[in-house]
């Protein structure tokens, strides 16, 4: 049996190089069927490729989907500013669900997460248009307003010893909990990085010895 999940910033971070190979790559058609976004672009030497997007998922192939007769809006929209635009890069802003893809004169953020969302901007980072306006505690994406990012999570992949000791200090949280949603690692990664560390997952983050830290 297959099991589907969402994508986790860690599935990004190590997504994200194959995803570079459309760097330099023209966008040539977009598709939209609902929240499902698609994007036919030419890379040089590599033929066709086509990119696919929907909330929890992200994923780059040599297959192409029909696309809708009829193209929504967005779509439309993104048409409008995006074909012919030439990548010049494809990144993962920190340790966020997100996949920025920067062109000529745009950038378009692609957000896995929550109820998922794809906001194109202009290069002053204003939004030109979302593909859902989404009102969240820490910020408002709607058109003509500044995009700006969720606020930060922890990046294990940048942090000191000395940084883990002080996150994990008087956090009466078990381990694999912490992990899994303070680390954005999930609860599949987060149970199999205290199998490998041979650390009881149930483990107070509190009790935890310098050694099984370094681990």
């Amino acid at each position: 049996m297959i099991i589907m999940r969402d994508l986790t910033s860690l599935d990004l971070k190590f997504l994200l190089p194959e995803l570079e190979i459309l760097r330099g790559g023209r966008i040539q058609k977009i598709y939209q069927v609902e929240k499902k976004i698609w994007m036919e672009i030419h890379v040089h030497g590599h033929g066709t490729k086509y990119f696919y997007f929907s909330p929890g998922k992200i994923f780059l192939s040599d297959t192409k989907v029909p696309g809708p007769q009829n193209p929504r809006n967005f779509a439309m929209l993104l048409r409008k500013y995006l074909s012919n635009q030439r990548i010049l890069d494809i990144t993962q802003p920190g340790f966020e669900r997100i996949i920025d893809i920067e062109t000529e004169h745009y950038t378009l953020h692609l957000e896995i997460f929550s109820k998922g969302n794809a906001i194109l901007c202009d290069k002053a980072g204003i939004i030109i248009q979302p593909l859902e306006n989404q009102h969240w505690k820490d910020r408002n994406i709607y058109p003509s307003k500044p995009y700006l990012y969720p606020p930060a999570i922890l990046n294990p992949f940048n942090m000191s010893i000395q940084e883990y000791e002080q996150i994990f200090e008087g956090k009466k949280k078990q381990l694999v909990i912490f992990m899994a949603i303070k680390m954005g690692l999930s609860g599949v990664f987060a149970e199999e990085i205290c199998s490998r560390a041979g650390i009881e997952k149930s483990t107070p983050c509190q009790d935890l010895t310098e050694p099984q830290i370094v681990k």
